[in-house]
């Protein structure tokens, strides 16, 4: 069977055609994580601040804010807050935290 040989305007159709794909794709698997991460309980306990930590961003992306948590049964967790909510909280404060999976929702001081 001969090789069939593209022109310029059918690479550029296959390059738009693979790009697509690959956004859908990628669509995709954000809205079944999301889905999936949505189906997990809301969780409020008793917990303590530990540790927080500011990551830089690589290249555009700007810094990324975590807080480990212990929970008052022994139970470590990482979170992620937004800047604000990173700022509001204080190392080694105790409070009310929220969390659903691994997505923080709030922390407050008691």
């Amino acid at each position: 069977m001969p090789a069939m040989k593209l022109g310029v305007f059918g690479k550029i159709v296959m390059i738009i055609a693979i790009i697509v794909v690959v956004v859908l794709v990628y669509d995709l698997c954000i809205r079944m994580w999301r889905k999936m991460r949505s189906k997990e309980p809301k969780k409020t306990v008793k917990a303590r601040a530990v540790f927080k930590e500011v990551q830089k961003g690589v290249q555009d992306n700007g810094p990324s804010y975590s807080v480990c948590f212990l929970t008052v049964d022994g139970q470590p967790l990482e979170l992620f807050p937004g800047e604000a909510e990173f700022n509001a909280i204080k190392e080694e404060v105790r409070g009310t935290l929220t969390y659903q999976g691994s997505r923080f929702i709030s922390f407050e001081e008691e």
